[in-house]
């Protein structure tokens, strides 16, 4: 539900408003002068679809808390049952459903309200009284939920408010392709501890257990905490000492693993009860889906069986229903233990990549890309290693260290006599959008006596839209400094002209996915030449990735491209080589016309 029924109450009807609203119409004129309707009446998450053939695959998409339809739908031949489907789901039997009708006669009023529905309403509809309806049907079944679907003692959502999203995320995952995982946690030694200090206290103790989980599951990073769209999380209670955490949408299953560790970690804190002092641990079992079941009780009893196996092995830890998944994230636990050693044992170091002019082959900047030398594994993959980073929040500290080493390089060339060229730093989402970000940057700058000239920050079109106005200061205020700034892998994301209007941009960088098939691919030559067209219109310098071949670059000249980077030219190189490559220059590849 997308209201909280906890701060609804009279004369506050701004929970109503942000509730799901499905308007089933005849035709799309009138869907949409419904929807409008509903707008000026306050309503802001409103979806209309016209006749019923996308309503049942819609309450899987979305989380709809009220269905208004027209009675025209209902009495023809595709939507005559779409009523009795809805009330025989089990996800949206209690869906309140209100029918618009302008037929006043008896016989339909009771064949709709046979048929299951919780209301009607006379076209034309009063605005008020439609607003009062809504907000009256709207409120009892936010009663209902909170005493049907809620656990008294602690509040959260209950066994049958869990298995209820279950089975909604499980039907979302089929459709949509999604990942998703369930975390069965289980307190350790709960049962001693109730026999040793009584129910009150262990009461009170699962209170607070609840109320850690709920600070676990909201600040994690790896799912967005959200009721709908692509990811979804929900904290419940099952029963006795054990809860569950439900997480669809999530990149792959064993990112659950890291809201598992940080929920191990939050329950070593020690807990107030009363006169006592308890520190708890839990046991907890994850199950995938739809990799270890598609239907309830397959991914339940797996999730079950994952915890005993947690259990056995001594508590205080998570087990995977899947060895292959609980073998990767053990590897990535064990990463992310390494990774932070690895900040402080000199085992993160930066090559630089070149970027080329096309015509000329000067170099006119490089890439800083960064590299870890594991002590026993040898070299990491970055794709690996920096997801890791991202959500056991280390990428800030490494971030830093990349700009760090990257500005002390720079110095030590220019006191050298080495004309070095500007520098590309990739800078994560949640690195940029850090409050001192720009503050830090600008710290090392300083530190090692340097200009923003010297620096092109890189980011992604995510990272942009992710909060425009926030972010547009920032780039703002980056570029005051003398930093250039460049949009990298353009074209995977919104790639959206209004955007790059106001923002305080220098250079594209087209993603190397779109090249790698040239000449060949057609879509992939019309993405690119969109793109230089755009760019260059708007005065931006085009940077093109992943340059492999004779043929892309000549493609890519043709199409008045102005830089790029790539095998063909130059490998990202350790500092010393690089400088020789400034001394000597860029040999032109062996094929490349004259």
């Amino acid at each position: 539900m997308k209201f909280d029924i906890s701060t609804t109450g009279k004369g506050n009807t701004a929970d109503f408003y942000s509730a799901g609203v499905l308007i089933v119409e005849r035709d799309e004129t009138s869907a949409e002068m419904m929807k409008r309707f509903l707008e000026s009446t306050g309503y802001r998450n409103i979806h209309a679809v016209v006749g019923s053939a996308t309503v049942i695959e819609l309450l899987y998409e979305e989380w709809i808390d009220i269905l208004l339809v027209d009675s025209e739908v209902l009495t023809s031949l595709d939507g005559s049952n779409i009523l009795d489907k809805i009330r025989h789901s089990p996800v949206h039997q209690h869906l309140p459903i209100i029918v618009l009708t302008s037929d006043t006669g008896r016989p339909l009023r009771l064949q709709v309200l046979a048929q299951g529905a919780n209301d009607i309403l006379i076209k034309p509809v009063d605005a008020h009284e439609m607003a009062l309806r809504l907000q009256n049907a709207l409120l009892v079944k936010a009663y209902r939920d909170l005493v049907i679907y809620h656990d008294d003692l602690t509040g959260l959502p209950n066994r049958d408010s869990y298995t209820e999203r279950l089975n909604w995320a499980i039907k979302y995952s089929e459709r949509h392709g999604a990942v998703g995982a369930v975390l069965h946690v289980d307190i350790d030694r709960f049962k001693k501890i109730v026999e040793a200090l009584g129910w009150t206290v262990g009461d009170r103790l699962l209170r607070a257990v609840a109320k850690n989980l709920a600070h676990c599951v909201r600040d994690t990073d790896v799912v967005a905490q959200q009721e709908l769209g692509d990811q979804v999380v929900m904290l419940s209670r099952l029963s006795g000492n054990e809860f569950s955490v439900l997480l669809c949408g999530i990149d792959r299953p064993d990112s659950a693993a890291t809201v598992a560790q940080r929920i191990l970690e939050k329950m070593k804190t020690p807990l107030k009860i009363g006169d006592h002092e308890l520190t708890t641990h839990c046991s907890i079992g994850i199950a995938a889906f739809p990799a270890d079941g598609n239907t309830i009780n397959d991914i339940i009893s797996a999730a079950n069986n994952a915890m005993q196996n947690a259990k056995r092995a001594g508590g205080n830890g998570f087990s995977f229903a899947s060895q292959k998944f609980n073998e990767r994230a053990v590897r990535r636990l064990n990463l992310e233990a390494d990774l932070r050693h690895a900040l402080g044992n000199a085992e993160l170091s930066l090559v630089f990549q070149p970027k080329i002019n096309l015509s000329s082959h000067k170099i006119e900047g490089a890439e800083a890309l960064l590299r870890w030398c594991h002590p026993e594994q040898g070299m990491v993959s970055p794709t690996e290693f920096i997801p890791v980073a991202e959500e056991s929040g280390l990428i800030s500290p490494i971030g830093n260290h990349v700009i760090d080493m990257a500005c002390r390089q720079i110095r030590d060339w220019l006191d050298r006599g080495i004309k070095a060229p500007r520098i590309s730093l990739n800078i994560s989402s949640l690195h940029f959008a850090e409050k001192n970000f720009v503050d830090d940057l600008a710290g090392f700058l300083d530190c090692h006596k340097l200009g923003g000239e010297r620096l092109c920050i890189e980011i992604t079109e995510s990272v942009i839209m992710g909060d425009i106005q926030t972010h547009l200061k920032t780039l703002e205020m980056l570029c005051t400094l003398g930093i250039e700034l460049s949009v990298d892998d353009f074209g995977t994301g919104y790639s959206s002209l209004a955007y790059l209007k106001r923002m305080p941009l220098h250079e594209l960088k087209i993603d190397r996915s779109f090249l790698s098939s040239i000449p060949g691919d057609d879509d992939g030559v019309a993405i690119i030449t969109a793109i230089i067209s755009m760019g260059h219109r708007l005065g931006l310098r085009i940077v093109a990735e992943g340059i492999e071949t004779q043929q892309q670059l000549d493609f890519l000249l043709s199409h008045g491209c102005n830089t790029g980077q790539g095998f063909l030219f130059s490998p990202g190189v350790p500092p010393e080589q690089f400088a020789n490559l400034l001394r000597t220059g860029i040999k032109p590849p062996p094929l490349l016309k004259p």
